[in-house]
């Protein structure tokens, strides 16, 4: 009764407050993770590139390197260096003290930011459908094969805003483009959370990597239904008049963020360095 009473007499203003301060907690958790992903896609890829052992690549990728399939190979190995740039632009092209101090790095960024998207969505699209052999059973690799579909439409939309400088519709447009564009991120991070809070593979076989899980994650982080879903919560409720849907999804985007450093962790330590300390 309390609580209902405090929250009765909570400003307008110190509940939006609340609700930015807790998407900044997310968005700075989420950077954290989005730098480690890209220090190992660094150290891992682009270490074994270096060294031209292409097949190591395979540690991490069911169906990764092939011999004698070079136009595969070669857009997989621009998928996964255009994923390391997104992975590191794509933070900073949102972090505000960059755009505001930055202006000019800011648009130069945001250029290869988006045009790195719409490639690495094509190439995307080209491993799904070359007949190239992928992870897990047709039902988890429908929605990889549609993220690149929404890849191309979100990039369209941001850079088309950008343009009309509509910037309240740019900046939700770049924002929805960030989070489908992280599918794999986000997939990673939601499978070791799962296997961390579960004790292991529920709802899904490890050894052929298929099962009703994964479906359901494949289509809540590639499409980035569970994300964007979030998302346009997010925008409903800073436009709210509503004290009490501020808090609310102020307090659902704690639990987020609670959730996303444990799913990080829980990639780190089960994934990433396990994969990192495999000697050659």
């Amino acid at each position: 009764m309390k609580d209902k009473v405090n929250l009765s007499k909570m400003s307008y203003p110190k509940a939006n407050n609340i609700l930015v301060l807790s998407a900044k907690s997310w968005f700075i958790s989420a950077v954290l993770g989005q730098f480690i992903f890209a220090y190992y896609i660094a150290a891992f890829y682009g270490g074994h590139a270096l060294n031209t052992d292409f097949k190591a690549w395979n540690r991490a990728l069911t169906h990764g390197f092939v011999v004698g399939e070079d136009i595969g190979n070669f857009f997989l190995i621009l998928h996964i260096l255009f994923a390391f740039i997104i992975t590191v632009a794509g933070p900073l092209q949102f972090m505000s003290s960059i755009r505001g101090r930055f202006p000019s790095f800011h648009r130069i960024n945001g250029r290869i930011y988006l045009f790195t998207t719409l490639i690495m969505g094509a190439t995307g699209l080209y491993l799904s459908m070359s007949g190239r052999k992928l992870a897990g059973d047709p039902s988890q690799q429908l929605p990889f094969l549609l993220s690149g579909f929404l890849i191309l439409i979100f990039g369209f939309f941001t850079l088309y805003t950008a343009l009309k400088r509509n910037f309240k519709a740019h900046r939700r447009w770049a924002l929805r483009l960030f989070l489908i564009v992280n599918g794999v991120w986000f997939f990673r991070i939601g499978l070791n959370l799962w296997l961390m809070l579960m004790g292991g593979p529920v709802g899904f076989d490890m050894e052929t990597f298929q099962g009703p899980f994964l479906t359901i994650l494949g289509y809540a982080s590639f499409l980035g239904i569970f994300p964007l879903s979030i998302l346009e919560l997010y925008f409903l409720a800073q436009n709210s008049s509503k004290v009490y849907g501020k808090i609310v999804m102020a307090s659902l985007l704690v639990l987020l963020t609670l959730a996303t450093l444990i799913g990080i962790y829980a990639t780190l330590f089960g994934m990433w360095l396990p994969t990192l300390s495999i000697p050659n």
